[in-house]
């Protein structure tokens, strides 16, 4: 498959007495307002869209069918998955451009990134496997099979274990990342899709499609204290950073059910309309984002009076998003490895400006490019 020209990263130019004239507090804003990704499967782009900046969204052209984003820590790459051509796309943070891609297995679904940003895992649906990318490759160093149906995939705050949910099954494989084996089944509701887990790593929720509930699973113990019902046909599952809370998006009936961690009970129902599936809280907790698959929008709420304060334009049938605060490459653009199964990476021309400034959270990029002629397939 032949993608033709796209823009690859431009040379560097490094601004760093920005670091003594408000740096840090440029980037401190971008952490408060963090950028949203939508993946929008009936388009095959994803959509970028800066909150805090005055500028008009970004559209991204990726692989068929994408269906989640994921934004590795520290690696200044996002990751897509593309469920109609098995691949993983590979886009630089800061340019927004596609610079490689990963072959999967067959009809991946989901993906979720290790905490210390080594690893992305990747679930394939047809084929029952989850894939481990090596992100300072961008290849496949790992397959685990044992499961049917792979769709949704959760990684503990540790970093010690993965949960796949197997939607034909109605389970979740959890898989030791030390040793990359599947070490324990848990039975869970009817077509399970999407799990979350808290932010201390004790519990697991499992959104159950098809019997329109939640599991709430005990990590320790490998078992499911209870199942909470909730809206017709909920898909994804968000954590609130303050963990009272979960988010479940409901693609059947328009609403939002918001499940009190405390007593494992819905707390409120929050009606958009449409058809809700993906999810996504920003790190202060102030903001819901969910995409609405039938409307092809983002709505965005306030979470301290629930109400709709946004419907923003996105592309057709998004399906999963990622909210991310904005951050530079570890690497310069020069050293980006190949990616893995025929992608390629360029180096950056001669002659083109890069602006950098530094903070204390570290170094954010702003680039011009050149167009450089690039064969993907």
């Amino acid at each position: 498959m032949k993608r033709g020209d796209l823009l690859v990263p431009a040379a560097a130019l490094f601004a760093l007495a920005l670091l003594l004239s408000g740096g840090g507090t440029v980037l401190a804003q971008a952490e408060r307002e963090p950028r949203i990704y939508v993946a929008n499967a009936g388009a095959n782009t994803i959509t970028v869209i800066d909150p805090g900046r005055d500028t008009a969204p970004v559209v991204v052209p990726v692989g068929q069918e994408p269906h989640q984003i994921v934004v590795p820590v520290g690696s200044g790459r996002i990751y897509v998955v593309n469920f109609g051509e098995d691949t993983v796309s590979v886009i630089d943070a800061d340019s927004l451009e596609e610079i490689g891609w990963v072959r999967v297995g067959r009809s991946p679904t989901r993906l979720a990134a290790t905490p210390d940003g080594r690893f992305v895992l990747v679930n394939s649906f047809g084929e029952g496997s989850t894939s481990g990318i090596e992100v300072a490759t961008n290849r496949v160093v790992r397959v685990i099979g044992q499961g049917r149906g792979r769709h949704g995939l959760a990684v503990s705050p540790d970093g010690q274990l993965a949960f796949a949910v197997n939607n034909l099954t109605d389970d979740v494989s959890v898989i030791d990342l030390d040793t990359w084996s599947v070490v324990g089944t848990i039975p869970v509701g009817k077509q399970p899709f999407g799990p979350a887990i808290s932010r201390d790593g004790r519990t697991l929720y499992v959104a159950n499609a098809g019997s329109n509930s939640v599991s709430v699973i005990d990590v320790d113990s490998q078992a499911v204290v209870t199942n909470v019902p909730v809206g017709r046909k909920p898909l994804i599952l968000a954590v609130a950073p303050e963990g009272r809370s979960v988010y479940a998006g409901n693609a059947a009936d328009g609403t939002v059910s918001v499940i009190d961690t405390a007593s494992r009970t819905v707390r409120e129902t929050l009606t958009l309309g449409g058809s809700p599936i993906g999810v996504g809280i920003s790190p202060d907790g102030e903001r819901l984002y969910v995409a609405d698959n039938a409307a092809g929008r983002l709505v965005v709420l306030d979470l301290s009076t629930g109400t709709v304060v946004d419907r923003l334009p996105v592309g057709a049938k998004p399906v999963g998003l990622a909210v991310s605060p904005i951050a530079g490459p570890t690497q310069s653009p020069g050293e980006l490895p190949q990616a893995g199964g025929g992608g390629t990476a360029s180096s950056p021309p001669d002659g083109a400006v890069l602006i950098a400034w530094m903070g204390p959270a570290g170094l954010v990029l702003l680039a011009m490019g050149l167009t450089v002629r690039r064969l993907l397939r």
